[in-house]
Order: C-alpha cells, then sequence, then structure tokens
C-alpha cells in the first residue's frame, strides 16, 4: 500500500508542475491556432501515459514500449495531418523531445 501512495503523490506533484509548464507554453500560441489545438491533444496524450505507466508498475509490465510508441507517433502524425500543419514531421519531432524530457523530470522527480 505504501508503495501505491508514493507513487500517487509522484503523480500528483508531476501533474502539479507539468499543467504549470503548459500554461506557460500554452500562453504563447494563439487560441483558435491547429498549433494550439495540436498542442492540447499531445498534453491529453502525455496525462494519459503517465496515469498508464502508473497502472503498469504494479502488474510489473515494461513502462517504455518503443512499438508502442511506434504507434502513437503515426497517431501524432494523423493529428498533424488533420489539423492542416504542414511540416508533420516537426510535430512528431515535438513529440519526441516532449516524450524525452518527460523522461528526464520522471527520473529527477525519482530520485
Amino acid at each position: 500500500m505504501m508503495q501505491q501512495d508514493i507513487a500517487a503523490l509522484k503523480i500528483q506533484g508531476f501533474f502539479k508542475t507539468y499543467r504549470l509548464k503548459k500554461q506557460q507554453v500554452l500562453q504563447e500560441v494563439i487560441d483558435s491556432s491547429s498549433s494550439k489545438q495540436l498542442l492540447e491533444a499531445l498534453d491529453l496524450r502525455f496525462q494519459c501515459m503517465r496515469a498508464v505507466a502508473a497502472a503498469k508498475l504494479p502488474l510489473g509490465k515494461p513502462i517504455n514500449d518503443k512499438a508502442q510508441i511506434e504507434k502513437v507517433l503515426v497517431h501524432v502524425r494523423e493529428l498533424a495531418n488533420e489539423k492542416e500543419i504542414k511540416n508533420v514531421e516537426m510535430v512528431a519531432n515535438l513529440f519526441l523531445q516532449i516524450l524525452h524530457w518527460q523522461k528526464i523530470f520522471s527520473r529527477l522527480t525519482t530520485m
């Protein structure tokens, strides 16, 4: 039970920090732009990823799943196309960069 409580507190702390960072980024984006809509979709995806990772911990399943990341990248590219963003690969790279920084942040908060 103690590990679950610690995991829950870490997740809550992550969401607080993540929401603050998200607000700072979103303030720089025009409300009606397709970029803002895409960032909101990516943000929702990252929040879900944290919840899925937390659910995998007690089951002993791997959190880093390269095949799943590739599937998500396909969906990220599709979403960028739907939002009529011209540089789809830039969006995919943005997703990978956010994922990279999220992993670093996660390591720092678990020390």
